[in-house]
């Protein structure tokens, strides 16, 4: 594809679905860990419930870095390679 820059490919996906008509997509700039995936979306879901997308996303992000949520066994998820690639697109 002429012009695109490395990653437009995944920002292409996100828009894919924007313009369906889904309201709100969460990706990730990067691959993340099935187990890693497992331990952190549960989380996500439960502050959607209360929360915007984009916000529920933003509180799970400082979750994780304080160490608030952890994965398997007590394991901390608080580097940012577990939850900076997390991206809201779309609505709030």
């Amino acid at each position: 594809m002429r012009g695109a820059a490395p990653g437009d490919e995944r920002a292409g996906l996100a828009r894919a679905f924007l313009t369906a008509g889904v309201r709100s997509v969460i990706g990730s700039l990067w691959e993340l860990d099935d187990r890693d995936a497992r331990d952190i979306m549960p989380e996500f879901y439960r502050l959607l419930k209360t929360h915007p997308p984009s916000e529920a996303l933003a509180e799970l992000q400082r979750d994780l870095m304080h160490g608030v949520v952890r994965g398997r066994q007590g394991r901390l998820l608080d580097h940012p390679f577990y939850w900076a690639g997390l991206t809201a697109y779309g609505a709030r």
